[in-house]
């Protein structure tokens, strides 16, 4: 991974203007990674496909929500990051955004685009995940009135400080290294 150069902080104005950075080929390509593994799936069960969701605070166009994992979470434990759920074998893009919204954040959201799309070995698994811009259409989210079975996560909140992802993206969070560099605000040390 590359560096970007590091802007003063102050320059930072949130996610004001993603939705200028949405890239409707990411989310073909995304989608036909899905479909081509889906056929494949025997041979080579060791990839995993996620989105994460930017969710634009309704009354503030510059915050998103960041969720904080548990710290008995297997994988980055007691960081902040973005809302992400594992995409199921021939699930479309957008009934995985709406599971993500209901079980993750007991929400509903739009989906407006697609922001990011990387790849990551876990060791285990290969991880191919995708940021997703969504606008919150629901009532508040609430990671305490979850129904998720996988990931619970513990804490939420509205912010427009990028920089609390820096933690998960430099422990390897993929969707937080994502948006931090579509804001080009380097992680690394």
């Amino acid at each position: 991974m590359y560096e970007v150069p590091q802007k003063p902080e102050h320059e930072y104005a949130g996610i004001s203007g993603i939705i200028n950075k949405l890239d409707r080929s990411t989310c073909t390509t995304f989608s036909n990674m899905l479909k081509e593994d889906a056929f494949h799936r025997a041979t080579n069960p060791a990839k995993q496909f996620a989105i994460a969701a930017v969710v634009i605070d309704p009354t503030d166009e510059s915050k998103f929500l960041a969720v904080k994992r548990p710290t008995s979470a297997k994988s980055l434990p007691d960081v902040w990051g973005l809302p992400a759920i594992t995409v199921n074998y021939s699930e479309e893009l957008e009934i995985a955004i709406i599971r993500l919204a209901r079980e993750k954040l007991n929400t509903q959201v739009e989906f407006l685009g697609c922001l990011g799309l990387d790849s990551m070995n876990r060791g285990e698994y290969k991880l191919t995940l995708m940021d997703v811009v969504v606008r919150l259409i629901g009532k508040e989210p609430s990671v305490w009135k979850a129904t998720t079975g996988q990931t619970k996560y513990v804490q939420q909140q509205w912010t427009n400080d990028l920089l609390i992802l820096k933690e998960a993206a430099l422990k390897g969070s993929v969707c937080s290294r994502i948006l931090l560099l579509s804001h080009g605000i380097a992680y690394q040390h």
